[in-house]
């Protein structure tokens, strides 16, 4: 999906809708108008799992507005937190396949 860049105040992200919302007469087929971008799609930085990618606001360069990102470290603590949900989901899912073998097959 498209996202666009107000130009008078920088306010990102906004979509066709909303252009369309706050713009009068903007025809079915979507054409950008005056006093918008469009923000142009960049790949994302490569992480790790202790990681997580973050969207910053996009900049423009060499004319081009572009989307911008940047890599954060997952805190301690969060880290803890997922190993600790990764934990309960493997133990549910061997508890539950557990259960499975001992219910009789209904035939």
């Amino acid at each position: 999906m498209s996202s666009y860049i107000r130009l008078s105040d920088s306010h990102y992200p906004l979509h066709q809708g909303d252009i369309r919302l706050e713009v009068e007469g903007i025809g079915q087929e979507f054409v950008c108008p005056e006093g918008y971008e469009l923000v142009q799609e960049t790949p994302l930085p490569i992480y790790t799992n202790n990681q997580y990618v973050a969207e910053d606001a996009p900049v423009k360069q060499n004319g081009v507005w572009v989307k911008q990102f940047r890599v954060v470290d997952l805190t301690p603590e969060k880290i803890a937190q997922r190993d600790a949900w990764l934990a309960e989901q493997e133990a549910s899912r061997f508890s539950n396949r557990q259960n499975s073998e001992n219910t009789p097959a209904l035939e």
